[in-house]
């Protein structure tokens, strides 16, 4: 008989001891705590694989800055080399004009048309009405005049196309001025958007450093007493009611 009393305060002891003990100790919730961590591991490699594309994009960014730099030098140097070429048209045109003497002239024709050098001849024609008024003129062959009409017609065209360039080529400048608009814009947007992200990242990072300390240690019931002493009280109330159990049941 007192052999079933000491095993039922064992018992009783055992079940009121592991009772209080689970009461007191920490809940935790590992699949929550797994899951969670892995979320905030994936959330912070995408995190690291933003940052290295946009390391990368601000990389290719600055190339094609120097790039477009370096183009609208040389776009710059191209358009002063027009106004050159302009300004010595102008100036050899007027040369030509300021030509007096007949050497001068038929040197000038010369070297510009080195073709008729050998078959040009200098005419004297006198005046029809004034016998004493005399005209010097330059004689070539006749199917040469298709050279002057040729060199007029290709002179007009180039004029049109030079225009028409400069008129293409300040549209160009209008349409850069607006797409760099538009690159500062889109920055501005991006800056805007990077600034959100980093924020809501934090803070995504914050709430889930407080739940996963939550989750670790979550609020524990407590009776005033170290689990220790939980645990010396369960095993004393639970002789105690063990012997009292043991007793009745030999009755």
């Amino acid at each position: 008989m007192l052999k079933k009393v000491l095993i039922a305060v064992v018992i009783f002891a055992v079940v009121l001891m592991v009772g209080l003990s689970f009461l007191t100790a920490k809940y935790i919730d590992k699949e929550e705590i797994l899951r969670v961590t892995q979320e905030r591991e994936q959330l912070m490699k995408a995190r690291d694989s933003i940052l290295v594309l946009v390391a990368k994009k601000d990389s290719a960014k600055q190339e094609l800055e120097k790039k477009v730099i370096d183009l609208e030098t040389e776009a710059d140097k191209a358009r002063a080399d027009v106004d050159s070429l302009e300004s010595a048209r102008q100036e050899g045109q007027l040369s030509v004009r300021q030509l007096r003497s007949q050497d001068d002239l038929e040197s000038q024709l010369m070297e510009t048309y080195p073709e008729i050098k050998t078959s040009m001849k200098v005419t004297e024609v006198t005046h029809p009405e004034i016998p004493t008024l005399k005209f010097l003129y330059f004689s070539v062959p006749f199917r040469f005049a298709e050279t002057f009409l040729i060199e007029h017609q290709n002179s007009n065209n180039y004029q049109k196309q030079r225009d028409r360039l400069k008129e293409l080529d300040e549209m160009q400048q209008q349409v850069i001025d607006l797409q760099k608009k538009i690159v500062v814009l889109e920055e501005e947007k991006s800056a805007a958007f990077q600034s959100g992200y980093d924020s809501a990242y934090a803070k995504y990072l914050d709430v889930n450093e407080k739940y996963l300390t939550l989750l670790n240690k979550p609020p524990q019931v407590k009776f005033g007493l170290p689990q220790v002493g939980a645990i010396a009280l369960g095993t004393a109330a639970g002789f105690v009611g063990g012997v009292a159990l043991g007793t009745s049941a030999s009755k």
